[in-house]
């Protein structure tokens, strides 16, 4: 039971896939600063040709654009939320947060904002001084993060936009209730406690001692099939 409170709480928790999403961009930044590619190599072309400062620009540019872009839309999302509570169900607010598409949304526009702005450490400066040398295959790493979150950006409002409408919300209601019932009504299953289906006692009628004239029916597994049959 424990471990499926935090199953669930980790699912409707909004910062668990962002902060392994800041990470992984983390880690992944480290990574790509140390790999140099030499100027002969075919990739290089890919690669961003400018400055250390032009790359240092912008990464800033980069961070601050997520930035407000997370504030938007989330501001706009919590809005937009709250008015179809009011028409359908408060539980709509539980279904975003839940909702996986919005969380890998959300970890996208963070994992662009930490990588830019971890990369601000080795882009342009070494040892403390400045220098022209940066390692331009991670710089091209935030460029194609930006690109990534632009595209997240327009699938989000798509569906958000759908996922608002009674038709989905009436699917995603369905949908979680044919889990509930499968994890709960299962044969076989060591965690459910199956209902007792054995039979019910005969209803029998007991007269009371001081009750001469009333009877009054009761369930009880001691009373003679004599007693149950009779009307």
């Amino acid at each position: 039971m424990r471990r499926d409170a935090v199953r669930e709480y980790l699912a409707s928790a909004l910062w668990a896939m962002p902060t392994c999403a800041v990470v992984v961009a983390i880690i992944a930044g480290a990574g790509l600063s140390a790999v140099q590619l030499d100027t002969t190599s075919p990739f290089a072309v890919l690669l961003f040709q400018g400055t250390s400062d032009d790359a240092r620009n912008l990464l800033i540019g980069i961070a601050s654009t997520m930035v407000t872009v997370i504030a938007v839309v989330l501001g706009l999302t919590v809005v937009a939320l709250q008015l179809a509570s009011t028409q359908f169900s408060p539980r709509l607010l539980r279904n975003f947060l839940r909702d996986i598409p919005n969380q890998v949304t959300l970890s996208a526009f963070v994992a662009t904002f930490a990588y830019s702005t971890a990369g601000l450490y080795t882009v342009g400066i070494a040892a403390g001084q400045r220098t022209q040398d940066y390692p331009r295959l991670a710089v091209s790493g935030a460029l194609l993060l930006l690109f990534v979150s632009m595209v997240m950006l327009v699938f989000f409002a798509h569906h958000l936009s759908h996922s608002i409408q009674v038709d989905q919300v009436m699917k995603g209601v369905e949908k979680a209730t044919l889990k509930v019932i499968a994890r709960s009504f299962v044969p076989g299953n060591p965690g459910i406690r199956m209902p007792d289906r054995r039979p019910a006692p005969p209803l029998c009628w007991c007269r009371s001692p001081d009750m001469s004239r009333h009877s009054m029916p009761r369930r009880s597994s001691k009373c003679s099939r004599a007693e149950a049959s009779r009307p």
